[in-house]
């Protein structure tokens, strides 16, 4: 059975408050969540970015509050949705 806060996490408010979070995100707050989708670790993040791997995890913290996630997990599956329902309201456009 799944757990009714992991249906919870993807609500239509959940999904506008996650986007106007993406909105908001530093230049480097988006570098450090792209290399994190990608499945770097902080370390090696911090390595190419020329930061702390300290400085990855306070950028990844900025990046889950203000996406309203309590993980990577949720925020990563918040943004595919987002993505999914762009790209379906896109093609209804057409």
């Amino acid at each position: 059975m799944v757990k009714s806060s992991l249906l919870d996490a993807y609500t239509p408010e959940r999904l506008v408050a996650a986007k106007e979070g993406l909105l908001r995100l530093t230049n480097r707050e988006h570098e450090v969540l792209y290399r994190l989708i990608r499945g770097e670790t902080a370390e090696a993040s911090a390595a190419v970015l020329g930061i702390s791997a300290r400085t990855v995890e306070a950028h990844r913290q900025s990046v889950l509050g203000k996406l309203n996630a309590r993980n990577m997990v949720e925020a990563v599956g918040m943004i595919a949705e987002i993505e999914r329902q762009s790209h379906a309201a896109g093609s209804k456009a057409d």
